[in-house]
């Protein structure tokens, strides 16, 4: 199993600093001039620590490399949390127009309902002439009409009170003053 760039740079750092710990103890061992046997000289803890160190200059290369990527990385996630903030900006868009349009097709089908019923609905000519005679008093004033002088010939727009008393909606209602 491979090591992760952390533990390896972790593990190289301990070897390290114990290769760093080993040289101090060797050279306070030369300067008092006692000899152990079991600890290396300075010289060879020296060359030990120049590999560490090239070793640890290969890995913090491919740290920097890491932490380029994972730079690339961040802005990809940010530039993807900016590209769905506009797709669900347009998502909602798109739905307003939706409802939007399917009112406006609502509108147009009871329109066009409408419309078929009056195309199969026959009108006759006499009727639409004799209501066109029974309004034609109330859709506009007389010639050099004066509003001092009544209405002759011509009634006025809306019912009058004797004309309600005398309609059938008066007569159905039972305490009506």
């Amino acid at each position: 199993m491979s090591l992760t760039l952390r533990e390896e740079l972790r593990q190289v750092l301990t070897e390290y600093q114990s290769l760093t710990r080993d040289y101090l103890t060797s050279i306070a061992q030369v300067g008092l001039a006692t000899n152990v046997p079991s600890l290396p000289t300075p010289v060879e803890i020296i060359k030990k620590i120049c590999e560490k160190d090239l070793v640890l200059q290969a890995l913090v290369a491919r740290l920097n490399e890491h932490q380029q990527f994972q730079a690339k990385i961040v802005a990809a996630q940010a530039e993807i949390e900016q590209r769905d903030k506009t797709v669900t900006d347009f998502v909602l868009k798109l739905r307003d127009a939706e409802r939007i349009l399917d009112d406006a097709v609502q509108q147009a089908e009871t329109r066009l309902a409408a419309i078929d019923r009056a195309e199969g609905a026959e009108v006759d000519v006499e009727d639409l002439v004799a209501y066109a005679q029974r309004i034609s008093g109330t859709t506009g004033a007389p010639p050099r009409w004066d509003p001092s002088q009544g209405l002759v010939l011509f009634r006025p727009p809306a019912p009058q009170e004797e004309e309600m008393r005398a309609g059938l909606l008066y007569s159905k209602m039972p305490d009506f003053p």
